[in-house]
């Protein structure tokens, strides 16, 4: 990797992490999914996963070690690989983009369960049922901010980027 690649890496995956921090102060509000679909529509696949690993490295250092971050990993790796691989259609279709985020969103909530299967299945079926509600309307927020944000930042990383990194 050359280093303003590096420096690229860097920057993304404080920028995820920055997101996640800030918004996760407010009820129901997670962003962190918008970026995640936003940096893996603009930048190569290699840049887009090492930046979820930087920002999953901080997550680490300021809430620790825990099942949460391992899945966090996880998840929005596979999430950056999917949207990589979604690009072109993503691009094309709004709406579906919109509730894409929101759909992976309300996903989050509901995959980061599933840990407590190593606990009981009626533990993480208690904990799935009762995380639905909260999961739906993470999922419906994130897709109103969607729709708010989405295309403003499209609009500004088209203007930035011309074209590089992708």
């Amino acid at each position: 990797m050359k280093t303003n690649e590096l420096c690229i890496t860097a920057l993304l995956g404080c920028i995820l992490f920055l997101s996640f921090s800030l918004c996760s102060q407010v009820l129901y509000l997670e962003v962190i999914t918008l970026m995640v679909v936003l940096i893996s529509l603009y930048f190569r696949k290699n840049l887009v996963l090492l930046s979820i690993l930087v920002f999953s490295f901080c997550l680490v250092l300021s809430i620790g070690f825990n099942i949460h971050t391992c899945m966090y990993l996880v998840v929005y790796v596979v999430y950056g690989y999917i949207t990589v691989k979604l690009k072109k259609y993503l691009l094309k279709h709004s709406y579906f983009r919109y509730g894409y985020i929101g759909g992976l969103s309300f996903l989050t909530g509901q995959i980061l369960q599933l840990p407590f299967m190593l606990v009981s299945s009626k533990v993480t079926m208690i904990y799935i049922l009762l995380g639905l509600k909260t999961s739906l309307i993470q999922g419906g927020v994130s897709f109103v901010a969607a729709m708010l944000l989405f295309d403003v930042i499209h609009e500004r990383l088209n203007k930035i980027l011309k074209g590089k990194y992708q």
